[in-house]
C-alpha cells in the first residue's frame, strides 16, 4: 500500500510541473508561453510520467513477489 501511495505522489507532482495556464497558451505568470518553455514543461511532465510507470511496475513485481532478477516487467529494474 505504501508503494502505491508514493505512485500517486509521484504522479501528482508530474501533472503540477504543467502550470493550468498553458493550457491558454500562457505562463504560470500570464505571459505568452515560448516555445522553449513549452518543450521544458512537456519534458519535466514526461520525466515525471516515466518516473511513476517504473514505480508502478516495481510495486507490481513486488505485490506478485517477482524475484528483481526474473522479474519480466519493463523498466522494473
Amino acid at each position: 500500500m505504501k508503494d502505491l501511495v508514493e505512485v500517486a505522489d509521484n504522479l501528482q507532482r508530474a501533472a503540477e510541473t504543467v502550470p493550468g495556464a498553458v493550457l491558454e497558451g500562457k505562463d504560470a505568470d500570464g505571459q505568452p508561453l515560448s516555445p522553449e518553455r513549452a518543450l521544458a514543461l512537456l519534458q519535466s511532465l514526461l520525466q515525471g510520467v516515466h518516473l511513476t510507470e517504473r514505480q508502478l511496475q516495481q510495486a507490481r513485481c513486488v505485490s506478485m513477489r517477482c524475484p528483481a532478477l526474473f522479474c519480466l516487467h519493463p523498466r522494473a529494474l
